[in-house]
Protein backbone atom coordinates (compact mmCIF):
# COMPACT_ATOMS: atom_id res chain seq x y z
CA UNK A 1 0.00 0.00 0.00
CA UNK A 2 1.32 3.55 -0.55
CA UNK A 3 0.48 6.67 1.54
CA UNK A 4 -1.78 9.09 0.47
CA UNK A 5 0.89 11.80 1.22
CA UNK A 6 3.69 10.88 -1.03
CA UNK A 7 1.24 9.72 -4.07
CA UNK A 8 -0.10 12.20 -6.86
CA UNK A 9 -2.69 10.78 -9.34
CA UNK A 10 -2.49 12.03 -12.36
CA UNK A 11 -5.27 11.09 -14.92
CA UNK A 12 -4.33 11.74 -18.87
CA UNK A 13 -7.10 12.58 -20.98
CA UNK A 14 -7.71 14.72 -24.05
CA UNK A 15 -10.73 16.47 -23.00
CA UNK A 16 -11.90 20.34 -22.76
CA UNK A 17 -13.39 21.61 -19.54
CA UNK A 18 -15.58 24.82 -18.38
CA UNK A 19 -12.29 26.54 -16.59
CA UNK A 20 -10.06 25.67 -19.78
CA UNK A 21 -13.23 27.28 -22.39
CA UNK A 22 -12.88 30.50 -20.33
CA UNK A 23 -8.89 30.80 -20.43
CA UNK A 24 -8.98 30.40 -24.03
CA UNK A 25 -11.61 32.30 -24.52
CA UNK A 26 -13.25 30.16 -27.12
CA UNK A 27 -16.51 28.00 -26.83
CA UNK A 28 -15.00 24.28 -27.07
CA UNK A 29 -17.08 21.16 -26.42
CA UNK A 30 -17.08 19.37 -23.39
CA UNK A 31 -18.18 16.00 -23.56
CA UNK A 32 -18.73 13.36 -21.11
CA UNK A 33 -15.66 11.87 -20.32
CA UNK A 34 -14.42 15.17 -19.24
CA UNK A 35 -17.39 15.02 -16.87
CA UNK A 36 -16.45 11.73 -15.93
CA UNK A 37 -12.66 12.12 -15.40
CA UNK A 38 -14.05 15.35 -13.21
CA UNK A 39 -15.75 12.98 -10.95
CA UNK A 40 -13.34 10.25 -10.64
CA UNK A 41 -11.03 13.34 -9.43
CA UNK A 42 -13.39 14.82 -7.19
CA UNK A 43 -13.62 11.41 -5.28
CA UNK A 44 -9.96 10.27 -5.04
CA UNK A 45 -9.84 14.09 -3.70
CA UNK A 46 -12.78 13.26 -1.08
CA UNK A 47 -11.14 10.04 0.17
CA UNK A 48 -8.06 12.30 0.97
CA UNK A 49 -6.10 11.74 -2.43
CA UNK A 50 -4.12 14.11 -4.13
CA UNK A 51 -5.32 13.62 -7.43
CA UNK A 52 -4.99 16.34 -10.77
CA UNK A 53 -5.76 16.69 -14.51
CA UNK A 54 -3.49 15.80 -17.11
CA UNK A 55 -5.49 17.09 -20.67
CA UNK A 56 -4.17 17.74 -24.06
CA UNK A 57 -7.18 19.65 -25.39
CA UNK A 58 -8.78 19.75 -28.70
CA UNK A 59 -9.73 23.20 -30.24
CA UNK A 60 -12.37 21.92 -31.87
CA UNK A 61 -14.10 25.74 -32.36
CA UNK A 62 -13.19 27.31 -36.16
CA UNK A 63 -12.96 30.48 -33.90
CA UNK A 64 -10.09 28.66 -31.89
CA UNK A 65 -6.72 30.70 -31.56
CA UNK A 66 -3.89 28.76 -33.82
CA UNK A 67 -2.55 27.73 -30.27
CA UNK A 68 -3.08 28.19 -26.56
CA UNK A 69 0.05 27.97 -24.65
CA UNK A 70 0.30 25.15 -21.32
CA UNK A 71 -1.46 26.65 -18.95
CA UNK A 72 -2.50 25.07 -14.98
CA UNK A 73 -5.79 25.65 -13.66
CA UNK A 74 -8.37 25.12 -10.95
CA UNK A 75 -11.68 26.55 -11.60
CA UNK A 76 -13.33 23.19 -11.82
CA UNK A 77 -12.31 22.25 -8.76
CA UNK A 78 -9.36 20.29 -8.90
CA UNK A 79 -5.72 21.49 -10.31
CA UNK A 80 -5.37 20.47 -14.02
CA UNK A 81 -2.86 20.89 -16.32
CA UNK A 82 -3.40 21.69 -19.83
CA UNK A 83 -0.71 21.13 -22.46
CA UNK A 84 -0.20 23.33 -25.34
CA UNK A 85 -2.57 22.46 -28.42
CA UNK A 86 -2.91 23.32 -31.64
CA UNK A 87 -6.07 24.16 -33.78
CA UNK A 88 -4.59 22.24 -36.16
CA UNK A 89 -4.51 18.30 -35.86
CA UNK A 90 -1.14 17.38 -37.08
CA UNK A 91 0.66 20.02 -35.26
CA UNK A 92 -1.44 18.78 -32.32
CA UNK A 93 -0.06 15.51 -32.62
CA UNK A 94 3.21 16.31 -33.02
CA UNK A 95 3.91 18.55 -30.10
CA UNK A 96 1.23 17.18 -27.85
CA UNK A 97 3.69 14.10 -27.86
CA UNK A 98 6.71 16.03 -27.17
CA UNK A 99 4.70 18.10 -24.47
CA UNK A 100 3.79 14.32 -22.66
CA UNK A 101 7.26 13.46 -22.95
CA UNK A 102 8.67 16.48 -21.36
CA UNK A 103 5.81 15.79 -19.00
CA UNK A 104 6.98 12.42 -18.32
CA UNK A 105 10.88 13.22 -17.64
CA UNK A 106 10.39 16.24 -15.88
CA UNK A 107 7.31 16.18 -14.23
CA UNK A 108 6.60 13.09 -12.39
CA UNK A 109 8.48 10.71 -10.03
CA UNK A 110 8.24 7.20 -9.13
CA UNK A 111 6.10 7.53 -5.86
CA UNK A 112 3.40 8.38 -8.38
CA UNK A 113 -0.11 6.84 -10.06
CA UNK A 114 -0.89 8.15 -13.51
CA UNK A 115 -4.03 6.73 -15.09
CA UNK A 116 -4.71 7.38 -18.84
CA UNK A 117 -8.28 7.45 -19.99
CA UNK A 118 -8.72 5.26 -23.20
CA UNK A 119 -5.91 5.29 -25.59
CA UNK A 120 -4.07 7.38 -28.50
CA UNK A 121 -0.99 7.67 -30.62
CA UNK A 122 -0.22 10.75 -28.43
CA UNK A 123 0.42 8.47 -25.50
CA UNK A 124 2.61 6.22 -26.84
CA UNK A 125 6.29 8.39 -25.90
CA UNK A 126 5.11 9.29 -22.68
CA UNK A 127 3.73 5.45 -21.14
CA UNK A 128 7.32 4.37 -22.84
CA UNK A 129 9.06 7.01 -20.78
CA UNK A 130 6.80 6.32 -17.62
CA UNK A 131 7.39 2.61 -17.77
CA UNK A 132 11.77 3.04 -18.03
CA UNK A 133 11.44 5.24 -14.56
CA UNK A 134 9.27 2.65 -13.42
CA UNK A 135 6.05 5.05 -12.84
CA UNK A 136 2.86 2.82 -12.36
CA UNK A 137 0.01 3.20 -15.38
CA UNK A 138 -3.55 1.97 -15.22
CA UNK A 139 -5.34 1.91 -18.44
CA UNK A 140 -9.09 3.29 -17.54
CA UNK A 141 -10.63 1.51 -20.84
CA UNK A 142 -13.60 3.46 -21.92
CA UNK A 143 -13.88 2.01 -25.33
CA UNK A 144 -12.63 -1.03 -26.71
CA UNK A 145 -11.78 -0.90 -31.03
CA UNK A 146 -13.64 -2.53 -32.50
CA UNK A 147 -12.43 -5.65 -34.79
CA UNK A 148 -14.35 -5.75 -37.54
CA UNK A 149 -13.67 -2.09 -38.64
CA UNK A 150 -10.77 -2.67 -41.66
CA UNK A 151 -10.15 0.81 -42.16
CA UNK A 152 -7.13 2.65 -41.58
CA UNK A 153 -8.51 4.57 -38.74
CA UNK A 154 -9.87 1.48 -37.22
CA UNK A 155 -6.21 -0.66 -37.46
CA UNK A 156 -4.65 2.80 -35.83
CA UNK A 157 -7.01 2.34 -33.05
CA UNK A 158 -6.23 -1.35 -32.46
CA UNK A 159 -2.50 -0.53 -32.65
CA UNK A 160 -2.16 1.88 -30.39
CA UNK A 161 -5.54 0.17 -27.53
CA UNK A 162 -2.92 -2.82 -27.31
CA UNK A 163 0.19 -0.85 -26.75
CA UNK A 164 -1.59 1.09 -24.17
CA UNK A 165 -2.65 -1.91 -22.94
CA UNK A 166 0.53 -3.55 -22.50
CA UNK A 167 2.37 -0.45 -21.25
CA UNK A 168 0.03 -0.61 -18.75
CA UNK A 169 -0.36 -2.57 -15.29
CA UNK A 170 -2.39 -5.83 -15.90
CA UNK A 171 -5.13 -4.62 -13.35
CA UNK A 172 -7.17 -2.48 -15.24
CA UNK A 173 -10.27 -0.36 -15.07
CA UNK A 174 -12.95 -0.97 -17.49
CA UNK A 175 -16.25 0.41 -18.16
CA UNK A 176 -18.01 -2.40 -18.25
CA UNK A 177 -18.37 -6.04 -17.39
CA UNK A 178 -18.91 -6.93 -21.07
CA UNK A 179 -15.57 -4.71 -21.87
CA UNK A 180 -13.61 -6.50 -19.05
CA UNK A 181 -15.20 -9.98 -20.48
CA UNK A 182 -14.79 -9.21 -24.45
CA UNK A 183 -10.96 -8.63 -23.05
CA UNK A 184 -10.66 -11.76 -21.17
CA UNK A 185 -9.76 -9.81 -17.97
CA UNK A 186 -8.89 -11.20 -14.36
CA UNK A 187 -8.23 -8.28 -12.40
CA UNK A 188 -10.17 -5.19 -13.14
CA UNK A 189 -12.50 -2.39 -11.51
CA UNK A 190 -15.28 -1.84 -13.06
CA UNK A 191 -16.27 2.13 -13.46
CA UNK A 192 -19.43 2.35 -15.37
CA UNK A 193 -19.52 6.20 -15.01
CA UNK A 194 -19.10 8.94 -12.16
CA UNK A 195 -20.35 12.62 -11.39
CA UNK A 196 -19.07 15.45 -9.52
CA UNK A 197 -21.05 17.55 -7.23
CA UNK A 198 -21.42 20.61 -8.23
CA UNK A 199 -20.28 23.78 -6.42
CA UNK A 200 -22.87 25.79 -5.10
CA UNK A 201 -25.66 24.23 -7.27
CA UNK A 202 -29.41 24.73 -6.35
CA UNK A 203 -31.32 21.55 -6.85
CA UNK A 204 -33.67 22.63 -9.98
CA UNK A 205 -35.95 20.22 -9.79
CA UNK A 206 -39.14 21.32 -7.94
CA UNK A 207 -40.50 23.21 -10.16
CA UNK A 208 -40.21 21.72 -13.19
CA UNK A 209 -41.62 18.43 -11.85
CA UNK A 210 -44.48 20.38 -10.16
CA UNK A 211 -45.12 22.23 -13.65
CA UNK A 212 -45.50 18.29 -14.86
CA UNK A 213 -47.63 16.94 -12.25
CA UNK A 214 -49.77 20.14 -13.08
CA UNK A 215 -50.44 18.85 -16.90
CA UNK A 216 -47.38 20.94 -18.05
CA UNK A 217 -45.42 19.93 -20.86
CA UNK A 218 -43.15 16.77 -21.05
CA UNK A 219 -39.30 17.47 -22.05
CA UNK A 220 -36.79 14.93 -22.88
CA UNK A 221 -33.44 15.48 -23.52
CA UNK A 222 -31.74 13.10 -26.22
CA UNK A 223 -27.73 13.86 -26.71
CA UNK A 224 -24.50 13.04 -27.22
CA UNK A 225 -22.68 12.02 -30.02
CA UNK A 226 -25.95 10.78 -32.41
CA UNK A 227 -25.93 8.42 -35.21
CA UNK A 228 -27.03 4.96 -36.24
CA UNK A 229 -25.48 3.00 -33.85
CA UNK A 230 -26.51 5.38 -30.45
CA UNK A 231 -29.93 5.35 -32.37
CA UNK A 232 -30.11 8.50 -34.18
CA UNK A 233 -32.98 6.27 -36.85
CA UNK A 234 -34.75 4.82 -34.09
CA UNK A 235 -35.08 8.22 -32.56
CA UNK A 236 -35.95 9.52 -36.08
CA UNK A 237 -38.22 7.26 -36.77
CA UNK A 238 -40.92 7.59 -33.57
CA UNK A 239 -40.72 11.33 -34.24
CA UNK A 240 -42.48 10.73 -37.54
CA UNK A 241 -44.86 7.89 -35.55
CA UNK A 242 -45.35 10.49 -32.96
CA UNK A 243 -46.19 13.69 -35.44
CA UNK A 244 -49.05 11.35 -37.33
CA UNK A 245 -50.18 9.79 -34.40
CA UNK A 246 -49.58 10.94 -31.04
CA UNK A 247 -53.26 13.04 -29.76
CA UNK A 248 -52.00 12.96 -26.10
CA UNK A 249 -53.05 16.65 -24.56
CA UNK A 250 -49.77 17.05 -23.35
CA UNK A 251 -47.10 18.75 -25.17
CA UNK A 252 -44.06 16.65 -25.38
CA UNK A 253 -40.74 19.03 -26.25
CA UNK A 254 -37.50 17.36 -27.50
CA UNK A 255 -33.81 18.92 -26.74
CA UNK A 256 -31.45 17.30 -29.27
CA UNK A 257 -27.99 18.22 -28.08
CA UNK A 258 -24.35 16.84 -29.41
CA UNK A 259 -22.47 15.96 -32.20
CA UNK A 260 -22.61 13.57 -34.97
CA UNK A 261 -25.12 13.67 -37.78
CA UNK A 262 -27.32 16.35 -35.49
CA UNK A 263 -28.59 17.79 -38.73
CA UNK A 264 -30.83 15.55 -39.64
CA UNK A 265 -32.97 15.98 -36.49
CA UNK A 266 -33.13 19.53 -37.30
CA UNK A 267 -34.40 18.48 -41.03
CA UNK A 268 -37.34 16.71 -39.73
CA UNK A 269 -38.39 18.88 -36.85
CA UNK A 270 -38.65 21.23 -39.60
CA UNK A 271 -41.67 18.98 -41.43
CA UNK A 272 -43.31 18.24 -38.33
CA UNK A 273 -47.02 19.64 -38.40
CA UNK A 274 -48.23 18.29 -34.79
CA UNK A 275 -48.19 21.10 -32.57
CA UNK A 276 -47.95 18.87 -29.69
CA UNK A 277 -44.95 17.55 -30.72
CA UNK A 278 -41.70 20.30 -30.63
CA UNK A 279 -38.32 19.50 -31.49
CA UNK A 280 -35.28 21.86 -30.50
CA UNK A 281 -32.27 20.96 -31.49
CA UNK A 282 -28.68 22.73 -30.04
CA UNK A 283 -25.67 21.23 -32.35
CA UNK A 284 -22.56 21.51 -30.17
CA UNK A 285 -24.25 23.33 -27.28
CA UNK A 286 -22.22 25.25 -24.70
CA UNK A 287 -21.94 23.70 -20.87
CA UNK A 288 -23.68 26.04 -19.48
CA UNK A 289 -26.42 25.50 -22.16
CA UNK A 290 -26.44 22.15 -21.82
CA UNK A 291 -26.49 22.32 -18.58
CA UNK A 292 -30.02 24.70 -18.54
CA UNK A 293 -31.44 22.01 -21.43
CA UNK A 294 -30.90 19.63 -18.69
CA UNK A 295 -32.23 21.19 -16.21
CA UNK A 296 -35.65 21.70 -18.16
CA UNK A 297 -36.29 18.48 -19.39
CA UNK A 298 -37.78 15.25 -17.22
CA UNK A 299 -37.03 12.41 -19.20
CA UNK A 300 -33.36 11.12 -20.83
CA UNK A 301 -32.75 8.85 -23.96
CA UNK A 302 -29.80 6.62 -24.13
CA UNK A 303 -30.96 4.30 -27.70
CA UNK A 304 -27.87 2.14 -28.52
CA UNK A 305 -28.26 -0.69 -30.81
CA UNK A 306 -28.45 -3.79 -29.36
CA UNK A 307 -26.36 -5.52 -32.71
CA UNK A 308 -23.98 -2.39 -33.04
CA UNK A 309 -20.69 -3.32 -32.02
CA UNK A 310 -20.39 0.05 -29.27
CA UNK A 311 -22.99 -1.74 -27.11
CA UNK A 312 -20.48 -4.76 -26.27
CA UNK A 313 -17.19 -2.39 -26.17
CA UNK A 314 -18.31 0.25 -23.67
CA UNK A 315 -21.27 1.92 -21.89
CA UNK A 316 -22.82 5.01 -21.86
CA UNK A 317 -21.89 6.98 -19.17
CA UNK A 318 -23.92 10.35 -19.91
CA UNK A 319 -26.84 8.61 -18.28
CA UNK A 320 -24.98 8.39 -14.80
CA UNK A 321 -24.89 12.43 -14.51
CA UNK A 322 -28.62 12.26 -16.27
CA UNK A 323 -29.72 10.34 -13.39
CA UNK A 324 -27.77 11.63 -11.27
CA UNK A 325 -29.82 15.46 -12.27
CA UNK A 326 -32.75 13.82 -11.75
CA UNK A 327 -33.99 12.76 -15.09
CA UNK A 328 -36.04 9.83 -15.49
CA UNK A 329 -34.38 7.44 -18.44
CA UNK A 330 -35.43 5.43 -21.17
CA UNK A 331 -32.98 2.76 -22.40
CA UNK A 332 -32.45 -0.05 -24.59
CA UNK A 333 -31.11 -3.31 -23.03
CA UNK A 334 -27.40 -2.97 -23.56
CA UNK A 335 -23.96 -2.97 -21.95
CA UNK A 336 -24.13 -3.27 -17.97
CA UNK A 337 -27.71 -1.03 -17.85
CA UNK A 338 -29.29 -3.84 -16.45
CA UNK A 339 -26.58 -4.44 -13.56
CA UNK A 340 -26.54 -0.77 -13.34
CA UNK A 341 -31.00 -0.15 -13.36
CA UNK A 342 -33.96 -2.00 -13.18
CA UNK A 343 -37.41 -1.71 -13.74
CA UNK A 344 -38.08 0.24 -11.19
CA UNK A 345 -35.52 3.14 -11.78
CA UNK A 346 -35.49 3.43 -15.54
CA UNK A 347 -37.95 2.54 -18.78
CA UNK A 348 -36.19 -0.13 -20.79
CA UNK A 349 -37.69 -0.74 -24.35
CA UNK A 350 -38.58 -4.05 -25.06
CA UNK A 351 -36.95 -3.89 -28.46
CA UNK A 352 -35.10 -1.45 -30.78
CA UNK A 353 -38.08 -0.72 -33.12
CA UNK A 354 -39.49 3.11 -33.67
CA UNK A 355 -43.24 2.13 -32.84
CA UNK A 356 -42.08 0.03 -29.33
CA UNK A 357 -40.47 3.93 -28.59
CA UNK A 358 -43.29 6.24 -29.95
CA UNK A 359 -45.75 3.82 -27.74
CA UNK A 360 -43.69 4.44 -24.90
CA UNK A 361 -42.97 8.11 -24.60
CA UNK A 362 -46.77 8.82 -25.43
CA UNK A 363 -47.72 6.75 -22.51
CA UNK A 364 -45.27 7.97 -19.95
CA UNK A 365 -46.54 11.19 -21.17
CA UNK A 366 -49.91 10.49 -19.58
CA UNK A 367 -48.80 8.94 -16.41
CA UNK A 368 -46.47 11.62 -14.94
CA UNK A 369 -46.25 10.44 -11.60
CA UNK A 370 -44.47 7.11 -12.95
CA UNK A 371 -42.41 9.59 -14.71
CA UNK A 372 -41.47 11.25 -11.37
CA UNK A 373 -40.99 8.05 -10.01
CA UNK A 374 -38.72 6.56 -11.81
CA UNK A 375 -36.35 9.45 -11.56
CA UNK A 376 -36.56 9.42 -7.86
CA UNK A 377 -35.34 5.94 -8.03
CA UNK A 378 -32.72 6.50 -10.99
CA UNK A 379 -30.95 9.49 -8.97
CA UNK A 380 -31.22 7.42 -5.63
CA UNK A 381 -29.52 4.18 -7.53
CA UNK A 382 -26.89 6.11 -9.16
CA UNK A 383 -26.09 8.37 -5.63
CA UNK A 384 -25.59 4.37 -4.30
CA UNK A 385 -23.26 3.35 -6.72
CA UNK A 386 -21.74 6.45 -8.09
CA UNK A 387 -21.02 9.19 -5.94
CA UNK A 388 -17.84 10.86 -5.26
CA UNK A 389 -17.57 8.98 -1.80
CA UNK A 390 -18.07 5.65 -2.99
CA UNK A 391 -16.09 5.89 -6.63
CA UNK A 392 -13.29 7.43 -4.46
CA UNK A 393 -13.30 4.57 -1.99
CA UNK A 394 -13.51 1.73 -4.05
CA UNK A 395 -10.62 3.65 -6.91
CA UNK A 396 -8.34 4.40 -3.70
CA UNK A 397 -8.71 0.46 -2.78
CA UNK A 398 -7.68 -0.41 -6.36
CA UNK A 399 -4.81 1.73 -6.56
CA UNK A 400 -3.91 0.16 -3.25
CA UNK A 401 -3.40 4.04 -1.82
CA UNK A 402 -3.42 3.64 2.46
CA UNK A 403 -4.10 7.14 4.37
Amino acid sequence: MIPCRQVVVYYLGMVNSPAYCKHSGVSLYVGAAFKKMAGIIMGLKHSGVNAQLLSLPFLDNANSPFMVEQCVLSGDGFRAIYFTTFRNRIYRKFFGSLSLAWCALTSLSRDDIVLVYNHAPEYFLFLCLLRLKGITVYHDIEDVPISSDNTIDGFVERLFFRLTFLLSCKRKIVVSRQAASLLKLRNYLILNGAFANRTGFVDDTSSKWTDLLSGGRLCIHYGGTLSTETGLDLFIKALNILDKSYIGSRTIAFFVSGIGDIDKVSDVANCLVNYRINVNVFPKAPLAHYENILSLCHVSLSLRSPNAPISSTTFPSKVIEASSRGLALITTDVSDMRQVYDDRSAFFLSGFDPHELSNLISLIASDSESIYATSCAGRDQVNKRFSPEVVGKSLKSFLRISC
